[in-house]
């Protein structure tokens, strides 16, 4: 009777799986120097030769390097067109109305050719004061990268345009909804709390693993007064970067 003799072979794998880019960019590089440290162990014919799979090792570094100031560049304008724009629209609410209001004396024909919306009439969102939670509500105006992995939530009241929270509201909440899709009904049990919004700006800090994720935000008012009912903006979808 012949007796077979099992020989176990050898299958190499490497794992990649899970690793941010810079944990892979260092696995990369590490398995690298191995190989090129190691190489009296390595086949004569590999195929690319290492110098070729360095070169294109550190091709990849220049590109997140480069990538890297593209989007540094991209949020520091951002936040430049940010700032400018809250300039611009404080200049027209809170410089530029009062003294024009005074000028025209009550004339609404100059308030409209001047581009003015006036209160109780239109919806021109001039320089109001919210004075209640039921006759306004939360929006979420704009949501953008302030740094890597990091995005800035702006609060606006959807009837003032202002930052300023109606004088019956306690605070404004900010939720996030990690999905392909917004949800037709939102049930705030299924979203993720995240924190308060200070001066109408929240900021939320994402991990490497939630890169280039979409995310959906939603802002709440919750009224001072005990059992009052909340207030909901619209959902805001965005892509973490």
């Amino acid at each position: 009777m012949t007796v077979k003799k099992l020989i176990k072979k050898l299958i190499l794998t490497v794992n990649f799986a899970f690793l941010s880019e810079s944990d892979l960019l260092k696995k990369f590089k590490s398995l690298w120097k191995a190989h090129d440290t190691n190489s009296a162990l390595l086949p004569t014919t590999l195929d690319p030769a290492l110098p070729a799979l360095k070169t294109e090792i550190d091709d990849l570094d220049a590109l997140y390097t480069k990538r890297d100031n593209v989007i540094a560049q991209e949020r520091s304008l951002t936040e430049q067109i940010h700032n400018k724009s809250e300039s611009i629209q404080d200049t027209f609410t809170r410089k530029y109305a009062p003294q024009v209001e005074a000028f025209i004396n009550g004339n609404s024909e100059t308030a409209k050719i001047l581009g003015y919306g006036e209160k109780g009439v239109d919806n021109g969102h001039s320089d109001v004061t919210v004075d209640s939670i039921t006759n306004s509500r939360p929006t979420i105006e704009d949501v953008y990268s302030t740094a890597y992995l990091t995005q800035a939530v702006i609060v606006k009241n959807n009837q003032s345009g202002s930052i300023a929270k109606p004088h019956d509201v306690d605070r404004i909440e900010i939720y996030e909804l990690m999905a392909e899709a917004m949800p037709t009904v939102i049930d705030l049990k299924k979203w993720t709390y995240l924190g308060i919004a200070k001066r109408g700006k929240f900021l939320n800090h994402f991990s490497p693993l939630e890169y280039n994720l979409t995310v959906f935000y939603i802002a709440v008012y919750v009224p001072k007064k005990a059992g009052g009912s909340v207030v909901i903006s619209t959902g805001f979808k965005s892509t973490v970067q």
